[in-house]
């Protein structure tokens, strides 16, 4: 019977350690602008075998799951920083083509015109190609103005539009610096019930409060299961010593 709560209490504190990394990161990331805060869940796991392990004692699996909940808005005064109000997303691509998924609305641009983010990946237009502003190197960023469906302007010059994604079926992945990458890498349906908003940034949608009492009560679960292993092991020894005497 020992070796079942021994084999019980290692996987909670398994369990218990991959969800405190997972606190961890949303700590880390409390001011990353467009980051979701992960969540964990456990998944039971069937064992596919008929030992009398597998029938009296049930395996579960870590996972994480995302908090989609939008951040409030920050206003910046940035002419090319926008916050998304809906659900869907923006799109990137980086030099080798790989697309990904994000919230974050910190646009520059580059000398040569290329709207990109922090990392130099290029912001795609609806029909999934690359956002250039063709204007003179002098343009004026304080006259750019972002309409609510995405278009961008200057006066009456149109320079482009922002695509506007919806959530694509199935599990995003996170890559780091709040982008996602879609299932099979395939390109998400727009999203015409999203809006932007200009001179906003979305803030991460963590609440670091929360995020540390989080934190303490794992802790203390953790702190409980190693406690009880212990004294499941001494009481183990002690067993074993008493029968041997």
């Amino acid at each position: 019977m020992a070796d079942y709560a021994e084999i019980a209490l290692t996987r909670s504190m398994s369990f218990l350690a991959e969800t405190q990394a997972a606190i961890s990161n949303n700590l880390a990331n409390v001011d990353s602008t467009g980051y979701k805060r992960r969540v964990s869940q456990a998944l039971p796991v069937s064992t596919g075998f008929a030992s009398e392990l597998g029938q009296r004692l049930g395996s579960v699996a870590y996972q994480e799951r995302v908090d989609w909940s939008s951040g409030s808005l920050t206003p910046t005064g940035e002419p090319l920083h926008i916050a998304l109000q809906g659900d869907g997303f923006l799109l990137v691509q980086n030099e080798s083509g790989q697309q990904y998924l994000t919230r974050n609305g910190a646009m520059q641009v580059t000398p040569d015109g290329r709207l990109v983010n922090s990392v130099g990946e290029q912001f795609l237009d609806p029909d999934g190609a690359p956002i250039s502003l063709s204007v003179d190197a002098g343009l004026p960023r304080a006259e750019i103005k972002i309409a609510p469906d995405g278009s961008i302007a200057v006066g009456d010059l149109s320079l482009g539009q922002l695509g506007l994604f919806a959530k694509p079926e199935g599990i995003l992945t996170p890559v780091g610096q709040s982008r996602y990458r879609a299932p099979n890498n395939a390109r998400p349906a727009l999203a015409p019930d999203t809006r932007v908003s200009q001179s906003n940034l979305e803030r991460s949608n963590v609440d670091a409060l929360t995020e540390m009492v989080h934190m303490i009560t794992v802790q203390r679960g953790f702190d409980a299961s190693s406690r009880a292993l212990m004294g499941l092991g001494n009481m183990k020894t002690q067993f074993i010593q008493a029968m041997n005497s």
